[in-house]
């Protein structure tokens, strides 16, 4: 009898190790689709965690939930490589896989214990250097549970997941009620200083010749908007920003207009020369945003000279009219840290970017602006959101 339940406890295990990575799958799909809401069914991906039986399960389950949640990474990627699939695969596989070690590595035989270690591989997947490749944190759906809350709703969402992973119904339907609570008292956010311009350029890369014509263009849709402020996608000038666009569109703004504009600043001299900024004109001045987290791999590839700069910790808020502005360019609005730090930075509004002109469809500017929506709810921050296609 003993061999027979020894038996049937092995085919058990296999059968939940085979079953679990398909589940986690089916959550990131679900988790980071059409919908902004869905986001909130990452809430899954823990529990399923807390189940694994082994280390080698717990690393599975995190890497097809990863690969479900950034599945419209792949065909982009090869697109971003000059249609190279098999190292734009690479890449996405790599930095799938690197996430998912966090996972495996925080597994523990001991329930109890990993009761606190899948919480602490989630909060180390949101900090540097770790969470440089936090896409799809499961944390991300504090802002769809527990809309208004602020960092305390980052809390009660680990409490959430320990309570459903333990199975303690009384802790997990006190958490239940403060959910619908922070739902039925969440603030509409509104009252974004900065209006939103996504454009439709395709291409921006390697456009210098076209790039003087461009940014005239933009200068004329910038000063003919009804709104005073205006915040255009990323890189969306193309030939980098230099001494010459910065006095053109000094020069050429219409008076009392304000607009932050996408573009790459060349630091020669430097190890890295290159950065990811936006560009805010106004008032005679220039200030710029730094991209604080470039994405790896593609454009932050440490030790290399022809990297772009990472600025992690030096530029959370940016002043805009009198408010402190939180900008996300592109992938930085996929990690939780980045908008952690502007709001504890005192951020009264959130202004992101993009330029998916390497997608195949719009499913990632779609999670962006999904992603996005989730931490204004959190943090009852008005959001805008400029992309280029």
């Amino acid at each position: 009898m003993g061999a027979v339940s020894t038996s049937h406890t092995l085919d058990s295990q296999w059968v939940g190790a085979l079953i679990q990575p398909v589940f986690a799958l089916a959550i990131g799909i679900t988790a980071y689709g059409e919908w902004w809401w869905t986001i909130g069914f990452s809430i899954f991906f823990p529990v399923l965690l807390f189940k694994a039986e082994s280390r080698i399960a717990a690393f599975l389950i995190a890497l097809f939930y990863q690969i479900g949640a950034s599945r419209s990474l792949a065909l982009g990627a090869a697109k971003f490589y000059s249609d190279d699939l098999i190292f734009g695969a690479v890449i996405w596989a790599l930095g799938n896989a690197l996430t998912a070690m966090v996972y495996g590595a925080a597994w523990h035989r001991n329930a109890r214990i990993r009761l606190l270690l899948v919480p602490l591989a989630m909060v180390l997947a949101s900090l540097p250097p770790l969470g440089v490749l936090g896409w799809a944190n499961p944390l991300t759906a504090a802002g769809i549970i527990f809309p208004g809350a602020g960092i305390a709703g980052i809390f009660y969402l680990i409490g959430l997941y320990a309570s459903l992973s333990a199975g303690t119904k009384p802790i997990t339907k006190l958490f239940v009620a403060l959910s619908f609570w922070c739902l039925f008292t969440a603030k509409v956010t509104e009252g974004n200083d900065l209006t939103p311009i996504s454009t439709k350029f395709g291409r921006t890369e390697d456009m210098g010749t076209l790039d003087y014509s461009r940014q005239t263009h933009l200068i004329s849709m910038a000063s003919k908007a009804k709104s005073k402020a205006t915040l255009f996608p990323e890189n969306i000038v193309t030939g980098g920003w230099t001494v010459v666009s910065e006095k053109l569109w000094l020069e050429s703004l219409s008076k009392g207009k304000l607009v932050a504009v996408g573009a790459t600043e060349f630091t020669y001299g430097q190890e890295k020369n290159k950065r990811n900024i936006l560009a805010i004109i106004g008032d005679g001045k220039v200030q710029r945003y730094v991209q604080r987290q470039p994405i790896p791999f593609s454009m932050w590839i440490p030790f290399s000279e022809n990297s772009y700069q990472a600025a992690w910790f030096d530029n959370p808020v940016v002043t805009i009219n009198g408010k402190k502005t939180a900008f996300l360019i592109c992938y930085e609005a996929f990690l939780v840290w980045p908008i952690v730090h502007s709001y504890l930075s005192g951020a009264e509004q959130i202004a992101a970017s993009g330029n998916y002109w390497w997608t195949d469809g719009k499913d990632i500017p779609t999670i962006q602006q999904s992603i996005v929506r989730s931490w204004s709810r959190l943090f009852n921050l008005p959001y805008a959101v400029a992309v280029n296609t």
